[in-house]
């Protein structure tokens, strides 16, 4: 990932090259983003984890912290699985993982199957197989 200047398209100063995001969302007052990462497409690791960066007024970003699960814990496939927000409750969903987006070393709770969407008026999740 790398960050464009609007006005010149040109990469922002301060950029740092990021690899592997499978998916990511920004925060509703674009501070800070999230994303879901699989280390190398073609390096044969077969787990995820997710990663928060802040982003600052030049263009620039930090990371500010990361999940430790990886491979058992959270795997890399599908590689179609979306990453969530859901900051009314604190929370980002990745595959099947519940993270407190405040600290993404907490694992809030684990979902019997990948989740593709929330509806966070009716507290609830969506999988393949139906509404949890």
């Amino acid at each position: 990932m790398l960050v464009f200047d609007e006005v010149t398209f040109l990469p922002s100063s301060g950029n740092k090259e990021i690899n592997g995001i499978g998916e990511m969302v920004f925060t509703s007052d674009n501070s800070k983003f999230f994303y879901w990462s699989q280390y190398g497409w073609d390096a044969g690791f077969a787990g995820s984890d997710v990663y928060a960066y802040s982003i600052h007024g030049e263009g620039s970003f930090v990371k500010e912290d990361q999940s430790i699960l990886g491979y058992p814990n959270m795997d890399r496939d599908p590689l179609d699985t979306p990453i969530l927000l859901v900051e009314s409750q604190g929370m980002i969903i990745a595959k099947n993982k519940a993270f407190n987006m405040g600290n993404l070393q907490e694992v809030i709770g684990t979902f019997p199957e990948l989740i593709y969407a929330v509806d966070v008026v009716n507290h609830t999740a969506l999988g393949k197989k139906g509404y949890l």
